[in-house]
């Protein structure tokens, strides 16, 4: 719509690319799955605007800047990951309260989606449970470790492997989330470098002053970027 409906009108293309952008916001209320769709559809606005960055800054690309400062990837996959882990506590009750035989059938379900399925042939069903539950424990502690200074949140995650070998449950759940953490962290740069562009196209280069790059909390440089490992 921006690159062929949109022509001549930045103002309209502008709009679309917010509303684009809303849309994305909106599905991201599914949990991890609907967090993802909305990554993918934040990349789409950003790829898009950056592509038509020479007519939309000159009209409206404060609204664009205005946007990209205001994404708040983070607090959403927190979101997302909390949302994950209701789901999943839902499911260990249902599970607690299945008998033993039914329990034995669903964890020779979960072995095709494990990467090493002989982890779960051993559990006992009450077994089983209880360390499901402690997975979804550490799902929320992974939510509120987000939060935490990137020191702190390396060392929460270190202490993870030991858990990991004993509970298969903690692959399972949280593996996942480790590259939709490194996704997370990648669309916020992409973000704020997009924002840091629109704004020099519109005012110079002393607007990066005002544009930090979120890894370093430095003013971005042109002709160079960051990003978190």
């Amino acid at each position: 719509s921006v690159a062929h409906c949109r022509t001549g009108d930045p103002s309209a293309a502008v709009g679309d690319l917010i509303a684009a952008s809303q849309l994305g916001q909106n599905v991201s209320s599914s949990a991890l799955i609907g967090y993802l769709v909305d990554l993918a559809i934040q990349g789409l606005v950003v790829d898009s605007a950056t592509e038509h960055a020479s007519t939309l800054a000159s009209a409206s690309g404060a609204r664009l800047v205005e946007l990209f400062n205001d994404a708040s990837h983070n607090e959403g996959l927190r979101r997302a990951i909390e949302q994950e882990a209701e789901m999943d506590a839902r499911e260990a009750d249902r599970l607690a309260a299945e008998p033993p035989e039914k329990v034995a059938r669903g964890l020779e379900e979960l072995e095709t989606f494990a990467n090493d399925a002989s982890r779960f042939q051993s559990l006992e069903p009450a077994e089983a449970i209880a360390d499901l539950r402690q997975a979804i424990e550490l799902q929320r502690q992974y939510a509120k470790a987000l939060a935490l200074p990137e020191a702190d949140y390396r060392e929460w995650l270190i202490s993870l492997e030991t858990i990991r070998k004993t509970n298969p449950f903690v692959d399972l759940l949280l593996t996942p989330m480790e590259s939709v953490v490194n996704k997370t962290q990648a669309m916020s740069v992409r973000s704020a470098m997009a924002a840091a562009g629109l704004a020099v196209m519109q005012d110079g280069p002393d607007a990066l002053q005002s544009h930090p790059d979120p890894v370093t909390g430095q003013p971005f440089e042109i002709g160079r970027a960051s990003c978190r490992e």
